[in-house]
């Protein structure tokens, strides 16, 4: 029918669209709008199946008021004819006939109302699977290109492979040997200082250091020697 040419746009062809990893943001936006139209024209296409169930109704209602008017100019005509009264009775019997076509009108009618609701409905239903399995997958997608997207933006600002982020490293490094540098003269300094104060005590206290002398090494090679 004419009301599900829209609604079945979005359904065409766009399973194996949707099994792609990552779609980009302007294909969802595209499919999201599908979606919602299909969505409005499935409103319609239920609309349309309450109008065909109650002209069904109409006329099955028709129907059965037609039988119990057929039944009652029946009895008349039976009643007629007792009365030997034949043309009387032919002419209810035109009137029947009558009735007779209009009700057999009404039940092709009803037959038509409901073999296009329950086609409809059928439609319908395969539509709202195939919209709800579509939104299900459209969901999907979005995670998966939400987490590729972080990804992406994850390794795009790690502290690793940037140009400035290697030379601020280089700076660091540069600054950590300045510092144990630093630390190492100063450490140096302080063992000078020390070890001059305590020259200067053993000076001050008369006591001269034991200083090797070269006679001292050669009494003690000639000693190995021996």
């Amino acid at each position: 029918m004419n009301i599900f040419s829209k609604l079945f746009t979005a359904l065409k062809g766009g399973a194996s669209e949707m099994g792609e990893a990552v779609v980009d943001d302007n294909a969802i936006r595209i499919l999201e709008q599908e979606l919602r139209e299909s969505k409005a024209s499935l409103v319609l296409a239920k609309e349309s199946e309450i109008t065909l169930l109650a002209s069904q109704k109409q006329a099955e209602a028709k129907i059965a008021k037609l039988s119990s008017q057929i039944e009652e100019y029946e009895n008349n005509a039976f009643a007629a004819l007792k009365q030997n009264n034949e043309a009387l009775a032919l002419e209810i019997a035109h009137h029947i006939a009558t009735l007779e076509a209009e009700q057999k009108n009404n039940k092709d009618q009803a037959e038509h109302f409901a073999k296009s609701a329950h086609t409809l409905r059928s439609q319908i239903q395969k539509a709202e699977t195939d919209i709800s399995d579509f939104y299900r997958q459209l969901e999907q997608v979005k995670a998966t290109d939400s987490v590729h997207k972080a990804q992406e933006n994850m390794h795009a600002n790690i502290l690793t492979g940037k140009p400035s982020v290697a030379s601020a490293k280089e700076s660091l490094e540069r600054i950590r040997n300045k510092q144990e540098h630093f630390e190492a003269r100063l450490e140096a300094s302080q063992e000078l200082e020390s070890r001059s104060t305590l020259d200067e005590k053993l000076k001050n206290a008369g006591i001269t250091p034991n200083v090797t002398s070269a006679q001292n090494i050669l009494d003690k090679i000639k000693t190995r020697a021996e």
